[in-house]
């Protein structure tokens, strides 16, 4: 499956995904994120990193 994910909004920022593939949360760094989804108690969120245009993606574990 294809996905393609519209986050130049957050380029170089973490960002947590619902299931429809909308942001729901967003930080600078992971850590920062990942207290903002414990604070609010949210789950079911998929964490990445949204690359700035032009930055090489990386897929899997590299």
């Amino acid at each position: 499956m294809v996905r393609t994910l519209d986050l130049a909004e957050w380029a170089g920022c973490w960002v947590a995904l619902d299931t429809d593939d909308r942001v729901q949360r967003h930080a600078a760094t992971l850590s920062e994120l990942m207290a903002v989804i414990d604070a609010d108690g949210v789950e079911g969120l998929e964490i990445m990193r949204a690359p700035v245009p032009g930055e090489p993606v990386v897929f899997g574990l590299g």
